[in-house]
């Protein structure tokens, strides 16, 4: 059995993080997910 070849991306904003994982050969998406971030006034 081979190691599979994935990319991972991750986007961190101001008012959340989104991330997504992707199989490096085919293009086809295994998982994503997000969070909402909470602000900090001051």
């Amino acid at each position: 059995m081979t190691n599979p070849q994935l990319f991972l991306g991750i986007d961190c904003g101001t008012q959340g993080t989104k991330a997504i994982v992707l199989d490096a050969v085919s293009g086809q998406v295994l998982g994503q997910g997000a969070a909402a971030h909470k602000l900090i006034s001051g």
